[in-house]
């Protein structure tokens, strides 16, 4: 380039250096700088501070050291050369005649070094000259070097971080506040403009989060700002290199954390739609470019990034879910669709991290509110592994950490619980700690056991597993002497005392994760099959319940003390439930399990006023909250309905109960309307039907009890029996085949029918051969056709069915019975409860099929309590009926044989003819005789304890004798009815239950051995008809002792019996 003048050569090698330095062409600055020495000495002081400035930034960006606050500097002794050859251009720079411009310039460069070198009070000092290049009303194209807006920006980046470096925080804003204007006009006109705008916007994006947290519009100004300013650094390919170079993605991570974090915050003290709009936006902004930049982590990298985006976005999460109480499941739509996407972002986040605790425990409580119990389960159990990787390396490394997981292996509880200092903002570049590498913390990881243990007693009833999981939980904070030393002595009853634990931020936490426990131990009790593993487990759980309750949990108390109350009925301290359930109440009079369990307490006191009263008084509770009822709390409010039934029943006798019957369908259809289709038939359960076990109504409502008579068996026709022979399910033929009779129409009242209304409906005859002498009226519901629509109302629907039949089988309603079945199976398919309910049908018409029944029972469910005494019971009243049948049939012989005696020795003649050498005398079949026989009129005698009189002796003899003379009825049959004995004419009385003494000893065996079973696990130790029926088969063994012992612990029993088993009483 030829220039006319020398003046023109010098301004265009300034302009050549003031663009280089723009751009940052460091390499190209010597150079420069030596050109305009050399065609400009005045300007030699500035064109050597360019050369310094470039040695010393292009050392910072290749190393990726920070430009304003670094940790440390590697060429510290270069710094030093720097700043006295700075300091000696400032001095000489007046003298050169340098232009404002130009001073301002290279005192900006001289208070970087100084910066560098921390030496903050004298940057502020050096900086303190040059307000007017800082007044934005100049305008930035009134200067002569482009160099200079880069200058301004960072002129306000070094002065701002020595106020910050020195703690004058409000000074330090005002300078940052001061860049934004100049950032707005200016923003990419230049590569240098850019990455020290980054850095300014940085350091006043994490100094306003975390000290002028209050005012939100400067905080969202400078976070916002910085998202802006590294978007721009990113997209261009020059720029991207040295942003990458000074760790620009990590610092952005950390901006946008800070930003999130911050707009949560917001979001869950003032959750209005613009702000959870905004946190949306951010969190998929921020989600998007976390994973991308994040590869695949290993065990040398950390986890924190990731894991402090997703707790942020859990406690989003947390915050605007609606939870259905107690396994906190989301359950509208909108909320379903929401966790769904957090699930989504989980599943990446395990990807990208490393055996992280934090992502495992995140995902234990996002699959449980989704429902998906099983997956939850086994994140946990990943999470333990982790975990107890975690507390390995702990220990191998020494560490003493107080914000880690069992810090030393045996603290208590209550001291990982200890309130901790509030957590305030990290705005330090994320980096791998120790507190990640070593697991979770203590709080964490007690709250993810519990969830856990929840789901193990609440929806897996896993009492084994529940158990082993609060043992792992007690191991990690105890030491095996202080766990050995938690007996029943150690701790009293606090819930009446004013001595509670109150620290704020623990006692809930103490509170739940005790209550959790208990119910695991409680559980567990209740299924062990040895006495030894129940008393421990009991002692184990009473105590969990106290120390649960001596921590102060507010309101919530009375849930605990409701639990309490029940785990003490079950085991049959009436008394300190009572008193436990009392103190609920007054807690709490809203509770809906402690009243239902109050009246079930008195009605084992047998006060069934104060105990129909109490429930009346629940429904009522109940009734005014009825649209707010979750889809779980709708079927125990079910439940209690069926208790106030069984209650009612109990004070006005069974004639109520059928009356109410309806009530409690009606109840069903108003809380599930979605079931209410009137046009369609309900179909047949199809082959793999759910197989659900239901809770046994049967046996709660307590219709084991022997009160239908011996007579109530007149009920049921002797030509026609209840359902044909050989076929379990023929009894829908039955009601297909009579559909002209107009019988087939039991069904569930409309939803909508006043139950007086419904109760005046005249419901069809049945079509069975039942006797009309002294037939109950029928009280079936009035017809309405109901579709579940779902598998929970399927359950309760069905449950209700079956609960029907056995109040229509006590009130001898055999038919309604009979066709309450069809409908149960109809919804839910063969369940234990209805094939034991079946089985107590048909028990007196037909007891093999009767069997047959309990053995499906006990096939689906071996620990089934209702199918195992009704299987019991009936081999024990068929073996001793049988005996005295035998016993019976052996005197009648004898009789026989004295008559025949007597007839010869009057009636000799000379012939010596044997009058019975045509007759074949019946010999005592191996074969025992059944329960019903077409011998009335034997059998009412033998009922009635009376001996046959000398008239129907000879009616015996008589006959005999008929027979005798060739005048026998089996002569004119076929050989095949020959062979049957005479008792065996109608073919409904084939039902033997034993062919054979061997079969009968096995029956008698097997029988035994499942009570001996059922009473000493946790499955019947509390069932007073158990221990009754096991007091009868030991005094047949001969075995008085353990007979008169079981007596006493039935009569024990039966005396805290309720009108249904406690256990109903749950509020879920």
């Amino acid at each position: 380039m030829v220039f006319s003048k020398p003046s023109e050569k010098s301004q265009y090698y300034l302009k050549e250096l003031d663009t280089a330095r723009s751009e940052y062409r460091w390499s190209e600055i010597p150079e420069l700088a030596r050109k305009v020495t050399k065609h400009s000495p005045e300007n030699a002081a500035f064109a050597q501070t360019s050369v310094i400035e470039a040695e010393m930034e292009s050392s910072l960006f290749s190393q990726g050291i920070e430009l304003l606050a670094p940790k440390s500097v590697p060429f510290s002794k270069s710094l030093d050369d720097y700043e006295q050859k700075l300091q000696k251009n400032s001095s000489q720079q007046l003298n050169q005649g340098l232009s404002p411009e130009q001073i301002f310039i290279n005192s900006t460069v001289y208070a970087h070094a100084l910066l560098l070198l921390q030496k903050y009070n004298i940057v502020v000092e050096v900086s303190s000259n040059f307000s007017q290049f800082l007044n934005f009303n100049n305008g930035l194209n009134s200067y002569t070097n482009k160099y200079t807006q880069v200058m301004i920006i960072k002129h306000l980046a070094i002065v701002g971080t020595a106020y910050e470096a020195l703690s004058q925080f409000d000074q330090s804003i005002e300078i940052y506040t001061t860049a934004v204007p100049f950032m707005s006009l200016s923003i990419g006109s230049s590569p240098g403009l850019l990455f020290w705008a980054e850095q300014l916007y940085y350091r006043f994006g994490k100094l306003a989060a975390s000290y002028k947290w209050d005012n939100s519009e400067l905080v969202l100004k400078a976070l916002r700002g910085h998202e802006e300013i590294a978007g721009l650094l990113s997209q261009n390919s020059t720029t991207s290199k040295y942003y990458n170079r000074l760790d620009g993605p990590q610092r952005k991570i950390s901006i946008l954390n800070i930003h999130f974090i911050y707009s949560s915050a917001m979001l869950q003290s003032n959750p209005n739609s613009q702000t959870k709009e905004d946190v949306e936006n951010l969190s998929k902004l921020f989600e998007k470019f976390l994973f991308e930049s994040t590869e695949e982590s290993t065990s040398s990298e950390s986890n924190q990034n990731i894991e402090q985006f997703i707790e942020t976005i859990m406690q989003n999460w947390r915050k605007t879910m609606k939870f259905s109480y107690p396994l906190e499941q989301v359950y509208t739509p909108e909320d379903n669709k929401e966790t769904e996407k957090m699930l989504v972002i989980l599943r990446r986040a395990t990807i990208k991290t490393f055996h992280s605790c934090a992502i495992m425990r995140h995902l234990v409580f996002v699959l449980s509110a989704l429902g998906q119990h099983k997956e939850s389960l086994m994140a946990f159990d990943t999470y333990v592994s982790y975990q107890e990787k975690a507390r390995l390396q702990q220990e191998k490394s020494n560490l003493s950490n107080n914000n880690i997981a069992v810090t030393s292996g045996n603290e208590p509880i209550e001291n990982a619980l200890s309130p901790h200092p509030t957590q305030t903002l990290v705005t330090d570049p994320p980096t791998a700690s120790s507190s990640t590498a070593f697991g979770d913390d203590d709080k964490s990881v007690i709250r993810v056991f519990t969830k856990a243990i929840n789901i193990l007693v609440q929806v897996k009833h896993d009492g084994l597993k529940a158990k082993e999981t609060a043992d792992k939980l007690r191991s990690w904070f105890y030491t095996e002497e202080e766990a050995s030393a938690f007996s029943k002595e150690k701790y009293v009853s606090s819930y009446h005392g004013a001595d509670k634990y109150r620290p704020a931020e623990s006692s809930i936490e103490l509170s739940t994760v005790w209550f959790s426990i208990a119910n695991a131990y409680s559980l567990f009790g209740f299924q062990a099959f040895t006495t030894a593993e129940r008393d421990q487990s009991f002692i184990l759980a009473v105590n969990s319940f106290e120390k649960s309750l001596f921590y102060t949990h507010g309101q919530s108390d009375a849930k605990i003390l409701a639990g309490y109350g029940l785990f003490l009925a079950r085991i049959s301290k009436i008394p300190k439930s009572l008193e436990v359930v009392r103190s609920a109440l007054l807690l709490d009079s809203n509770n809906y399990a402690s009243w239902h369990l109050m009246a079930l307490l008195l009605s084992s006191l047998g006060d069934y006023d104060k105990a129909l009263n109490a429930i009346n008084n629940t429904i009522d509770m109940i009734d005014a909250r009825r649209d707010t009822l979750t889809t779980s709390e709708k079927s125990s409010f079910l439940q209690i309905k069926i208790t106030h039934v069984a209650i009612s029943e109990a004070v006005y006798g069974i004639d109520r109960a059928l009356e109410l019957i309806s009530e409690v369908f009606i109840l069903f259809g108003d809380l599930f309307p979605e079931a209410n289709n009137p046009s369609t038939a309900l179909e047949s359960a199809p082959v793999n039907a759910i197989k659900v076990r239901p809770t046994s109504l049967a046996v709660s409502n307590g219709d084991l009890r022997p009160t239908v008579s011996a007579a109530s068996s007149n009920h049921v026709s002797d030509q026609a029996s209840l359902r044909p022979i050989f076929s379990r399910l023929s009894i829908k033929r039955l009601s297909s085949n009579n559909q002209n009779k107009k019988h087939h129409s039991l069904h569930i009242p409309h939803p909508h029918l006043h139950p007086s209304q419904s109760q005046n409906q005249k419901f069809p005859k049945p079509s069975l051969s039942l006797p009309t002498v002294n037939k109950p009226v029928s009280k079936r519901p009035a017809p309405q056709v109901l579709k579940p629509s779902d598998a929970l109302q399927k359950k309760n629907l069905a449950e209700l069915w079956i609960w029907a039949a056995s109040v229509y089988r006590r009130a001898e309603l055999y038919k309604d019975a009979e066709e309450a079945l069809i409908e149960a199976e109809n919804v839910n398919g063969p369940t234990p409860a209805s094939h034991v309910e079946l089985g107590l049908l048909i028990l007196k018409d037909r007891p093999l099929h009767a069997m047959e029944e309990f053995e499906s029972a006990l096939e689906k469910d071996s620990n089934n309590l209702a199918a195992i005494i009704a299987f019991s019971q009936l081999v024990l009243d068929h073996v001793d009926l049988n005996k005295k049948l035998k016993q019976r049939q052996e005197e009648k012989r004898k009789k026989i044989e004295e008559e025949v005696q007597r007839e010869i020795r009057l009636n000799q003649t000379n012939s010596f003819r044997d009058p019975f050498e045509n007759v074949d005398i019946e010999e005592p079949s191996s074969g025992f005789r059944p329960y019903y026989s077409d011998d009335e009129d034997d059998e009412d005698d033998f009922e009635n304890g009376e001996e046959e009189d000398d008239f129907s002796t000879k009616s015996e003899f008589q006959k005999s004798t008929k027979i005798a003379n060739g005048h026998s009825r089996l002569a004119s049959t076929t050989s095949k009815s020959q062979s049957k004995p005479d008792y065996y004419a109608n073919d409904a009385a084939m039902d033997v239950l034993f062919l054979s003494e061997k079969d009968e000893q096995a029956a008698i065996a097997r029988a035994s051995g499942l009570l001996e079973t059922l009473v000493h696990s946790g499955h019947g130790f509390n069932s007073s008809e158990a221990w009754y029926l096991l007091a009868q088969y030991l005094e047949r063994d001969s075995d008085n002792q353990g007979s008169i012992a079981a007596l006493w612990k039935s009569i024990g029993l039966e005396e805290s019996r309720s009108v249904r088993d406690y256990v109903v009483s749950q509020w879920k």
